[in-house]
């Protein structure tokens, strides 16, 4: 039996593809070697007990450690040795690009999963401080982990061109999805009531500028009305989506905003005539896989981490060039039947 240690803040508090790694990460762990002993570690911010994943890591085999002091988010970085060492902890996982720095000579394995280097690779879409922040925790933590875990081979192109030094103890691990999304594709999930009953194009994600949605609406724009489809949005953003929503109200296009439902996606992937995802870059793309393992088709971006698992699955466009073109041509040919996927699962 193991005693092993994992940062779950990103478990316990994120909603998007940080979060939703850390929680079926853990969760296949679980299912799969119950046997051992699961210490996960995060602020206890004043929401955390009324948190409702609270309930998801409730198991005889899983200890969540709610840390309480005054500056835990500081402490998460800087001093966690003295509890990983009071729960025996033999190896550590941080989940997220950082590893506490007082680990090293503790005796602990370590191993760190960097999700991507962005920060690095698109500099001008981040702040100048957040920049420094994530730069530091990432090569602090490269330079301390035992093994390092790449979540697709774009992700570890990137690492190795930025850190070479750190070549032979990295390798990749594709981001799994969550149980529910490795049914059958076919056999319909319970529909909220809320998904239209018409044919919808949909896009999933964050909404900022590298996720490409005004690519998208660019893309519409060239299309006459009557080959137009509602574009159901289903994300979060600030000042991009308040320019999205502009673009389309000027446009005169179809948008239906969603927040992010509880619960699965998949009923929204099984209803929509295809996943629109023409993002400029990413670590991975969880969208893309699970439209793909909900029997969706996908529109994505060639040269991408998302062109590297669902290769002939989906249909590549470049977004930076010649998205409207292939967008307002042969795509809206093949979507309007809504062809079936392949019987043959892409990963």
């Amino acid at each position: 039996m193991l005693s092993l240690g994992f940062d779950a803040k990103r478990a316990l508090y994120n909603s998007s593809g940080l979060g939703n790694y850390a929680r079926t990460l853990l969760g296949n762990l679980l299912a799969q070697s119950p046997e051992h002993q699961y210490h996960l570690y995060a602020p206890g911010r004043k929401d955390a007990e009324t948190n409702p994943r609270i309930a998801d890591f409730q198991h005889p085999s899983q200890h969540l450690h709610l840390d309480r002091r005054l500056g835990a988010n500081l402490y998460r970085t800087l001093g966690m040795r003295s509890h990983v060492l009071r729960d025996r902890v033999q190896v550590y996982h941080g989940l997220s690009n950082e590893i506490p720095l007082d680990l090293v000579g503790s005796g602990v394995q370590t191993i760190l999963t960097v999700h991507d280097l962005l920060f690095m690779d698109l500099p001008l879409t981040y702040p100048w401080l957040d920049r420094q922040i994530y730069r530091f925790k990432t090569q602090s933590g490269l330079a301390k982990a035992d093994r390092v875990v790449a979540i697709s081979q774009t992700t570890r192109d990137r690492l190795v061109h930025y850190f070479p030094q750190i070549q032979n103890r990295v390798e990749v691990i594709y981001q799994p999805c969550a149980p529910d999304y490795y049914q059958d594709p076919w056999a319909q999930s319970t529909v909220h009531h809320s998904i239209p009953e018409e044919p919808y194009w949909l896009y999933v994600g964050n909404i900022e500028a590298r996720k490409n949605l005004r690519g998208i609406l660019k893309a519409l724009k060239s299309l006459p009305s009557s080959e137009r489809l509602p574009l159901v949005i289903i994300g979060r953003g600030g000042a991009e989506a308040v320019a999205c929503r502009q673009m389309g109200r000027d446009w005169g296009l179809d948008l239906r905003w969603m927040a992010q439902p509880n619960g699965s996606l998949r009923p929204w992937y099984q209803g929509a005539t295809a996943l629109i995802y023409p993002s400029i870059a990413e670590g991975f793309g969880l969208p893309v896989a699970e439209a793909l393992l909900s029997g969706c088709p996908v529109v994505t971006s060639e040269n991408t981490s998302m062109a590297e698992f669902s290769g002939s699955h989906a249909i590549l466009v470049n977004p930076n060039d010649t998205f409207r073109t292939q967008f307002g041509g042969k795509f809206v040919q093949c979507l309007f039947g809504k062809p079936t996927v392949p019987s043959q699962r892409p990963f």
